[in-house]
């Protein structure tokens, strides 16, 4: 049907339609992105062999998850004095966060997100090998 309308009326049509796309787009982005860096970071939460900082340019905010750096060098656990573990040489681990589709793509595509948001610049970090050992 579209065939047989004139570009006078195309035009605005698909014009309009473009406009529209990208309103509905912009509006629902911001309850996509905060369900999916909320979800994201609740794992994140979850880290208990290594500590993870995320750097997150976007907001401007360093947080940190799993062993805190000052819990790692302690020989007091719950009060109790104990050997360090042995072989959780894991330690800190930086991940920069350039742009907030990360979190979007990590939250739908988990592993293969991940591996499409660092290749398209979305995040970066230094030692990956490290990263990936952190649980």
């Amino acid at each position: 049907m579209s065939a047989y309308l004139p570009d006078l009326i195309k035009k605005p049509i698909a014009h309009g339609t473009a406009l529209l796309c990208g309103a509905l787009g912009s509006v629902s982005w911001l309850p996509v992105l905060s369900l999916s860096k909320a979800a994201v970071t609740s794992l994140f939460a979850r880290i208990e062999h290594g500590t993870l900082i995320v750097i997150d340019e976007a907001t401007g905010k360093t947080e940190a998850y799993g062993q805190r750096i000052a819990r790692e060098n302690s020989k007091i656990t719950n009060g109790i004095n104990s050997k360090p573990k042995q072989g959780s040489g894991i330690g800190k681990v930086e991940l920069l966060v350039r742009k907030e589709s990360f979190w979007v793509r990590l939250f739908l595509f988990t592993d293969m997100g991940f591996a499409e948001a660092f290749m398209l610049g979305e995040i970066d970090c230094a030692d990956l090998t490290s990263f990936f050992q952190v649980r």
